[in-house]
Protein backbone atom coordinates (compact mmCIF):
# COMPACT_ATOMS: atom_id res chain seq x y z
CA UNK A 1 0.00 0.00 0.00
CA UNK A 2 0.94 3.32 -0.54
CA UNK A 3 3.31 2.55 -3.60
CA UNK A 4 2.02 2.34 -6.89
CA UNK A 5 -0.04 -0.38 -7.85
CA UNK A 6 0.75 -3.09 -10.76
CA UNK A 7 -1.46 -3.69 -13.74
CA UNK A 8 -3.91 -6.24 -13.05
CA UNK A 9 -3.64 -9.47 -15.82
CA UNK A 10 -1.52 -12.44 -16.45
CA UNK A 11 2.39 -11.95 -16.89
CA UNK A 12 5.11 -13.88 -17.26
CA UNK A 13 9.37 -13.64 -18.24
CA UNK A 14 11.37 -10.51 -17.14
CA UNK A 15 10.61 -8.52 -14.07
CA UNK A 16 8.05 -6.52 -12.50
CA UNK A 17 7.07 -3.50 -15.29
CA UNK A 18 9.14 -5.55 -18.14
CA UNK A 19 7.04 -8.87 -18.71
CA UNK A 20 7.87 -10.81 -21.78
CA UNK A 21 4.46 -11.58 -22.36
CA UNK A 22 1.39 -9.39 -20.15
CA UNK A 23 -2.49 -10.18 -20.82
CA UNK A 24 -4.66 -7.45 -19.27
CA UNK A 25 -7.10 -8.75 -16.99
CA UNK A 26 -10.13 -8.55 -19.65
CA UNK A 27 -8.01 -10.65 -21.60
CA UNK A 28 -8.61 -7.82 -24.23
CA UNK A 29 -4.79 -6.56 -24.40
CA UNK A 30 -1.48 -8.03 -24.82
CA UNK A 31 2.13 -6.77 -24.47
CA UNK A 32 5.22 -8.38 -25.42
CA UNK A 33 9.27 -8.23 -25.77
CA UNK A 34 10.80 -9.43 -28.25
CA UNK A 35 13.73 -10.15 -24.97
CA UNK A 36 13.53 -9.91 -21.35
CA UNK A 37 15.67 -11.44 -18.14
CA UNK A 38 14.10 -14.65 -18.20
CA UNK A 39 14.17 -15.88 -21.08
CA UNK A 40 16.74 -16.10 -24.51
CA UNK A 41 15.86 -13.07 -27.14
CA UNK A 42 13.37 -14.27 -29.93
CA UNK A 43 14.68 -14.92 -33.17
CA UNK A 44 12.02 -13.08 -35.32
CA UNK A 45 11.53 -9.62 -35.45
CA UNK A 46 8.95 -9.63 -37.65
CA UNK A 47 6.26 -8.53 -35.26
CA UNK A 48 7.22 -5.48 -33.61
CA UNK A 49 7.19 -5.09 -29.67
CA UNK A 50 4.39 -3.44 -27.99
CA UNK A 51 0.82 -3.58 -27.62
CA UNK A 52 -1.77 -5.63 -29.21
CA UNK A 53 -5.68 -6.37 -29.20
CA UNK A 54 -6.43 -9.95 -28.49
CA UNK A 55 -8.64 -10.99 -31.58
CA UNK A 56 -9.38 -14.71 -29.66
CA UNK A 57 -9.17 -16.56 -26.59
CA UNK A 58 -9.26 -19.99 -25.92
CA UNK A 59 -9.69 -21.43 -22.39
CA UNK A 60 -9.42 -24.66 -21.33
CA UNK A 61 -11.64 -25.37 -18.03
CA UNK A 62 -9.89 -25.87 -15.04
CA UNK A 63 -11.29 -26.70 -11.42
CA UNK A 64 -14.05 -28.30 -10.44
CA UNK A 65 -17.87 -27.80 -10.40
CA UNK A 66 -18.27 -25.85 -7.19
CA UNK A 67 -15.11 -23.77 -8.59
CA UNK A 68 -17.68 -23.22 -11.44
CA UNK A 69 -20.72 -22.56 -9.49
CA UNK A 70 -18.92 -19.74 -7.38
CA UNK A 71 -17.57 -17.93 -10.55
CA UNK A 72 -21.18 -18.26 -11.94
CA UNK A 73 -22.76 -16.44 -8.47
CA UNK A 74 -19.96 -14.02 -8.21
CA UNK A 75 -20.60 -12.89 -12.49
CA UNK A 76 -24.16 -12.98 -10.93
CA UNK A 77 -23.88 -10.54 -8.39
CA UNK A 78 -21.61 -8.08 -10.11
CA UNK A 79 -24.24 -7.57 -12.57
CA UNK A 80 -26.88 -7.29 -10.16
CA UNK A 81 -24.96 -4.59 -8.40
CA UNK A 82 -24.25 -2.88 -11.78
CA UNK A 83 -28.04 -2.77 -12.40
CA UNK A 84 -28.62 -1.75 -9.10
CA UNK A 85 -25.74 0.94 -9.44
CA UNK A 86 -27.58 1.92 -12.94
CA UNK A 87 -30.84 2.74 -11.54
CA UNK A 88 -29.61 5.02 -9.09
CA UNK A 89 -30.48 8.60 -8.99
CA UNK A 90 -28.12 11.61 -9.65
CA UNK A 91 -29.24 13.10 -6.12
CA UNK A 92 -29.17 9.49 -4.84
CA UNK A 93 -25.68 8.93 -5.92
CA UNK A 94 -24.24 12.63 -4.48
CA UNK A 95 -25.64 11.77 -1.18
CA UNK A 96 -24.18 8.49 -1.00
CA UNK A 97 -20.62 10.21 -2.20
CA UNK A 98 -21.29 12.40 0.86
CA UNK A 99 -22.00 15.56 -1.32
CA UNK A 100 -24.20 18.14 -0.52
Amino acid sequence: RGGAQLPEGVAFGGQLGTFRLRLDDDLSRLSWLHSDTTYAPHESRRLAEGARRVAAVEVWGCGREQDQAAQLALQRRREADAAKAGSLTLETRKKMAGGD
